[in-house]
């Protein structure tokens, strides 16, 4: 019986493409269509360029052209999309096996594989690139990625000998690779030739101090495993002397507890274990030295500053433990942490308890006020709104000259609004303006007392107009000015007084801050009131380097800067590319130590910060090197080099270079799948990431789009993604697919609301609900005064800011 020969449709579609490719047709199909099994969200669909149909003569047959096929796959390996990369690489090396590309195609599927996570695959093609080009000027770069490579699979004498080879080969990035180095050696349990190592490294006087940090530690923990613990000491203390982060202060003294603790020098140690925990009480270093201490001399740390460290930890068990045994010495801010902990623990009963005891102990006390204050929280947070409303008036009734009344007065008013009970958060509001016009809300107290007019079912425009026309008119510096000048302008405008209404949206335009406010008076004075989008209104190009823009922004730097015949596109006058920590950090950017090349251009934008055409031409550079929030900060640093300062007023190619639609690849068809204007969700690119796709904030959100784990694990779970990692976020492609279905997800949840959308991207999906009263959201902008949360409030404000740019930039006309 004849065996059947198996193809599947995959490996059928590459032959196809190949053979089509050497009659000189693959390429545009391959543009067209992309390999089989490539996502629609890798690439751009570009047309074919229209042509005449040719007479049927005889023409010479085209020579395959590789050059885009690797253009595509560098481009799949930069967003992420590693499984479109190792594909595309190795069409070319079994395509055009004979070709420079392909030899390209080696090291990049090399370093492809070793991003993968691929470590054996990695070494494989690495060595064969080697192999097949031994004196290829990218030999280091494909040394150091095998010296990684190797690492991974803790073959560690075979990265030490590609490490040493690359540091022969660049010794101008030493520094950094005797650095690795030490890493291996200790790796090895080499303790002695990691110290030799770390030691190299910091012979070089001019490491940026993150890059200096690191090495003391490595370098101060080694010394550690060989015993030699005054060398340790030295090391933590040159960090001291210069580190001034307080949260870094304190796991840098814990270090130094830990040593001396070790050394058998008990009171140095216990020293350090309390400075630690003096540093910065919500780090968890300092908890970890409050326990040492507890070893080394119970009770060295008052109870108190123990059970603080613990609260900010949010250990709130130990702090409960240490409050309690302490309770009968205990003062009022004993007393007040130990209500707060029973808060935070949902202990509300005992919470009012601790609170209760307190106003009843210390009617004098230095938290009689607050506590008064945190009982009328905890019965909100319980849900008993009504008694958390009477106890704030009766703070207020009984203790008119505390300044904690104002504050009782306002955060009633604000829980009577949630509550929809307009009228007494009206007079609420109304004493605040009366009984302390010198307090801290009395600008807001008014404002709030404006908007309270339109709510309900018949609003009263001609008492809000009233409210915000005094605010203006008592308190003409006001910071709330663009705000009530905005409302007063809406308020009249609904009212039937189109005219009057121009007149205030005109005037909020004249305030030199360009806020969220004066954005929307100028969208009103356009007749765009609504927020939220209709259909796309992107034009398809997205271009960001239009000949005549350029020319333009030429023609104004010469305007007020440098010689009219300077060529922006010229390497002359380049002083910075001479620069050493430039050639440092343009090394480790090549090798992909992206964080430490960042370092050290920091360092060569601060030296050239106050020349422009240095500034673009590195804006530029950064550009073309993926380094985007490094060009998007030199363009920024010419718009405050300009005479007027004014980003809105700055050449059009300049403000791309601040408003820039990176990854428009992606971002363009994942938006189509979910009806978005993708100006929308470059915005909020822009203000998670500013395009830098391995960012990470303190709450461990991560990449492009911010996404945190415990979001990422449950949109990996949607969209069937087995294998996630949380490492996966860092990758362009997963998370522009991820922000993009989340962001989606948002909008079906709210009809479309944009406004609604960013709040539950940034806040929450079930407090959008609350602060829209489970309605659907009518009016965008009172809902979002009713945000409630001051960072969410600020996330939108700043997004819908930096849309109307990209807009007004890229959108179509």
């Amino acid at each position: 019986m004849k065996r059947r020969l198996h193809i599947t449709s995959e490996e059928l579609g590459y032959l196809i493409l190949i053979l089509l490719a050497l009659l000189g047709l693959g390429i545009e199909l391959w543009f067209l269509l992309g390999p089989p099994g490539w996502p629609t969200t890798a690439r751009v669909l570009i047309p074919p360029t229209s042509t005449p149909i040719p007479t049927p003569t005889a023409a010479p047959t085209p020579t395959p052209d590789p050059a885009p096929l690797l253009s595509q796959a560098e481009s799949s390996r930069r967003n992420g999309d590693f499984d479109a990369a190792i594909k595309g690489f190795r069409v070319i090396i079994d395509g055009f096996p004979a070709t420079s590309q392909a030899l390209s195609a080696r090291l990049g599927l090399g370093q492809t594989y070793l991003q993968a996570g691929k470590a054996s695959l990695a070494v494989e093609e690495l060595n064969r690139f080697l192999a097949a080009s031994p004196d290829d000027p990218r030999v280091p770069e494909a040394r150091f990625a095998l010296g990684q490579s190797y690492t991974k699979l803790k073959e560690w004498e075979k990265a030490a000998a590609n490490y040493q080879a690359c540091r022969q080969a660049r010794p101008e990035i030493a520094a950094y690779l005797s650095d690795l180095l030490g890493d291996v050696y200790s790796g090895m349990g080499q303790h002695r030739g990691a110290i030799e190592e770390y030691r190299k490294a910091l012979e070089d006087a001019e490491l940026p101090l993150a890059q200096e940090f690191r090495t003391r530690e490595k370098l101060a923990a080694s010394y550690q495993r060989v015993k030699e613990y005054a060398l340790a000491v030295e090391q933590y203390d040159q960090i001291l002397r210069k580190s001034r982060s307080n949260w870094y202060r304190a796991q840098v003294e814990h270090e130094l507890g830990t040593t001396y603790r070790d050394w058998g020098k008990t009171a140095p140690a216990l020293e350090h274990f309390k400075s630690s925990a003096a540093a910065y009480l919500g780090s968890p270093f300092a908890r970890l030295s409050v326990l040492e201490a507890q070893k080394l001399a119970p009770g060295s740390i008052p109870p108190l500053q123990r059970a603080q460290v613990y609260y900010f930890n949010r250990d709130y068990d130990s702090a409960r433990q240490v409050l309690r045994q302490a309770a009968s010495v205990a003062g009022p801010e004993s007393s007040y942490y130990l209500g707060l902990t029973e808060k935070r623990s949902g202990n509300y009963v005992q919470a009012l308890r601790e609170f209760d005891e307190l106003i009843a102990r210390f009617p004098g006390g230095s938290r009689f006020g607050d506590a008064w204050l945190e009982r009328a929280r905890t019965q909100e947070w319980s849900g008993d709104l009504a008694g958390a409303v009477a106890t704030y008036h009766r703070f207020a009734q009984l203790h008119p000259s505390s300044p904690h009344a104002e504050v009782a007065l306002w955060e009633a008013a604000e829980l009577l609004e949630d509550q929809r009970r307009w009228g007494p958060a009206l007079e609420d509001y109304r004493q605040i303006t009366q009984l302390f016009p010198a307090g801290k809300y009395k600008e807001k107290g008014l404002f709030r007392r404006g908007l309270a007019y339109l709510r309900g079912r018949r609003p009263n425009y001609a008492l809000a107009s009233q409210a915000w026309q005094q605010l203006l008119e008592q308190y003409p510096r006001s910071e709330l000015r663009s705000k009530a000048l905005f409302w007063l302008g809406k308020a009249l405008l609904l009212s039937g007084q189109p005219e009057t209404a121009r007149e205030k949206f005109a005037l909020a335009l004249e305030i030199p801050s360009k806020d969220y406010y004066t954005r929307r008076a100028q969208a009103f004075l356009k007749g765009q009131y609504d927020v939220s989008p209709k259909g796309p209104t992107v034009s398809p190009a997205l271009a960001m380097d239009l000949p005549q823009e350029k020319e333009a922004f030429r023609l104004w730097l010469t305007t007020w800067h440098s010689d009219p015949a300077v060529n922006l596109d010229s390497n002359q006058g380049e002083t910075w590319r001479g620069d050493r920590h430039f050639r440092r950090g343009e090394a480790l950017a090549t090798w992909g130590l992206t964080e430490e090349a960042r370092d050290e251009f920091s360092m060569v934008t601060a030296r050239y910060g106050g020349d422009p055409v240095a500034l673009y031409q590195m804006a530029r550079y950064f550009q073309e090197k993926g380094l985007y929030r490094l060009s998007q900060g030199c363009a920024e640093g010419i718009v405050k080099l300009a005479p007027d300062k004014d980003n809105d007023s700055a050449p059009r190619h300049l403000r791309k270079l601040i408003y820039p639609v990176y990854y428009r690849d992606l971002v363009v068809p994942e938006a189509a799948r979910y009806n978005l204007d993708p100006l929308w969700f470059f915005a909020l690119i822009w203000q998670e990431s500013r395009f830098e796709s391995t960012a990470t904030s303190p709450a461990q959100a991560r990449g492009l789009t911010q996404v945190i784990p415990s979001t990422g694990q449950y949109i990996a779970e949607k969209l069937g993604k087995e294998d996630f990692v949380l490492e996966d976020l860092d990758r362009p492609y997963i998370s522009i697919m991820f922000g993009t279905w989340y962001l989606g997800e948002q909008l079906r949840e709210l009809d479309g609301n944009i406004y609604g959308a960013l709040a539950a991207y940034n806040g929450g999906l079930g407090n959008v609900f609350k602060w829209a009263n489970h309605q659907e959201i009518g009016d965008e902008d009172l809902f979002v005064e009713d945000i409630r949360f001051s960072e969410t409030q600020l996330y939108v404000k700043l997004v819908y800011q930096v849309y109307l740019i990209y807009q007004e930039l890229y959108g179509s006309d």
